[in-house]
């Protein structure tokens, strides 16, 4: 797929959309070869959700995730190869409510988000963009908080695709697909049971994108295990995102707010009310 200019604006919008909450219990787009296994569709689908649940289970349980209903995470972001890097903090609140901020000092702040509605983004380098198709759907899954223990909501297949080997750990492959986008699949650890990473397609103002992503060094946060840093490949470059800390208190409804620049393309895009004057 074709890749971006050297943007450190897309690029870390890229790696911070794809990869949001990717600490906790969140789907990640991703699409990767497995070898086909001789099983039927159902037993492949149950073997799936067994690597699911196992998943959700080694990092608190349903129970824990439900318990929370509001996360700010609050960590760094770092694209090393151009000398960048700046704090990052990521907004979550149930449903579907999401914002993400970056601070990089010599560029300007880079945001991000989704208010049930609307996904848009901001930055120094393109401006304010409202998303679309994919890459809409894509931040709509992310911001369910609760989306890992609803795969079916959003995928039609889930089928187990067997033990790979990915960064060097034998791992469970699950693929998802459905008919609104490309195939993913994601890695959970045999040993485990964790996520450990994926090889992700990620749309955006330049086409699809290939997106590599590596989950470590999980913490516990209030009874919930989350990974606390994250690597990501895009072509040559290399993103790092680390948590250094995560709260569930409550979140001001302003974070969720469209910025008067999003707000003015949504105005844009609404049919006048108004009946045009005859000449």
């Amino acid at each position: 797929p074709p890749m971006p200019s050297a943007n450190p604006a897309r690029l870390a919008l890229l790696a911070i959309a794809s990869m949001t909450l990717a600490a906790t219990p969140t789907l990640l787009a991703s699409h990767a070869p497995a070898a086909a296994l001789s099983i039927d569709e159902d037993e492949s689908r149950a073997k799936a959700l067994e690597v699911i649940h196992r998943y959700i289970d080694a990092i608190g349980g349903e129970d824990v995730i439900r318990a929370h209903t509001s996360m700010t995470q609050k960590g760094s972001f770092a694209l090393p190869a151009a000398g960048l890097a700046g704090d990052m903090t990521v907004y979550a609140q149930a449903p579907n409510l999401l914002a993400l901020k970056v601070d990089l000092p010599g560029v300007g702040q880079i945001t991000s988000g989704y208010n049930g509605k609307v996904g848009w983004s901001n930055n120094p380098f393109e401006g304010a963009t409202i998303m679309e198709d994919q890459q809409l759907r894509d931040i709509q899954i992310q911001a369910d908080m609760f989306n890992i223990l609803t795969p079916e909501k959003y995928y039609d297949s889930i089928t187990y695709e067997g033990e790979q080997t990915f960064e060097g750990q034998k791992v469970h492959a699950v693929k998802l697909d459905d008919d609104e986008s490309s195939p993913t699949t994601q890695y959970y650890s045999v040993d485990s049971g964790l996520l450990v990473g994926s090889s992700s397609l990620q749309s955006g103002n330049f086409g699809e994108v290939e997106v590599k992503s590596i989950v470590s060094d999980y913490k516990k946060f209030d009874d919930m295990l989350i990974a606390t840093k994250t690597k990501q490949v895009i072509g040559v470059q290399v993103i790092e995102l680390t948590i250094d800390d995560v709260s569930f208190d409550k979140i001001d409804p302003d974070v969720f707010a469209l910025p008067p620049a999003i707000q003015a393309l949504v105005d844009a895009q609404q049919p006048s009310d108004q009946p045009a004057q005859a000449p």
